[in-house]
């Protein structure tokens, strides 16, 4: 479904069902400025335009040019997202000096993503029903796979 909906209360931006944080939004919508008397848009194309202004309900204009651009940003939003995920896997992957004399579970240990990205990637998959690309738990199986090649069990 082609929508845009922006919830003060929590800071979420959801553009066609997928939800990211006002923080991330305004990093690709920079100009985003909402009255702090407003604290929900929801808006489907020719369809509905629906505003709470001081904990009541309003209606907008049905075309509504603005939301429309914001919709039209979801793709480079959905980018920038992916790769400041990259980002953060690529700085835990660095973040650590590999011993030689390690054991192979150290080795790895200290090159597996961090619990935090896993359970971030669980919830987003499950809860939030995005794909194992868009929840980033393909990237991240496939960081495990390569490091479980590069330190087997077997290795002292």
């Amino acid at each position: 479904m082609i929508e845009f909906v922006y919830n003060k209360n929590n800071d979420i931006v959801k553009i066609n069902g997928e939800s990211f944080s006002i923080d991330d939004f305004m990093k690709v919508i920079p100009n985003f400025c909402v009255s702090s008397n407003i604290s929900m848009i929801e808006y489907i194309p020719n369809k509905k335009h629906y505003i709470v202004v001081n904990g009541f309900p309003t209606s907008g204009p049905i075309v509504w040019e603005e939301g429309d651009y914001y919709i039209s940003k979801y793709n480079d939003l959905s980018v920038y997202v992916s790769y400041k995920k990259s980002l953060k896997i690529k700085k835990k992957k660095n973040a650590y000096e590999i011993n030689p004399n390690d054991t192979y579970d150290i080795k790895r240990k200290k090159e597996y993503p961090n619990m935090n990205d896993l359970i971030i990637a669980l919830w987003e998959h499950i809860v939030e029903s995005k794909s194992k690309d868009e929840s980033g738990i393909s990237e991240i199986e496939n960081i495990r796979q390569s490091v479980k090649k590069r330190y087997p069990k077997n290795e002292k």
